[in-house]
């Protein structure tokens, strides 16, 4: 195990202090040296929050290419059947 000083961002979550000593356990753990607590830093968390939008943004394109629901008067493609529905009351009026 590697001992380093990490920025002054990074901040146990326990004790609440910026700028400590921290032990790099693996590439996205950390642990304090002053309160003994195991986490992972801000930047790995970011990083992880950013994949996973940008995973969600690219599943939700392949559903709607996939799932389009298409209205029989005009060619509407509505994203659900509720929607398709809502959309429908526009040809009764």
């Amino acid at each position: 195990m590697k001992a380093s000083k990490r920025s002054l961002t990074d901040k146990c979550p326990k004790c609440l202090e910026g700028g400590q000593n921290f032990i790099i356990l693996s590439n996205e753990l950390y642990g304090c040296f002053k309160c003994g607590c195991v986490f992972v830093p801000k930047s790995v968390r970011e990083d992880f929050r950013v994949q996973v939008r940008n995973d969600i943004k690219e599943a939700k394109k392949e559903v709607k290419e996939v799932d389009g629901i298409i209205c029989s008067e005009c060619g509407f493609e509505a994203k659900s059947k509720a929607g398709l529905i809502a959309h429908s009351r526009k040809h009764k009026a």
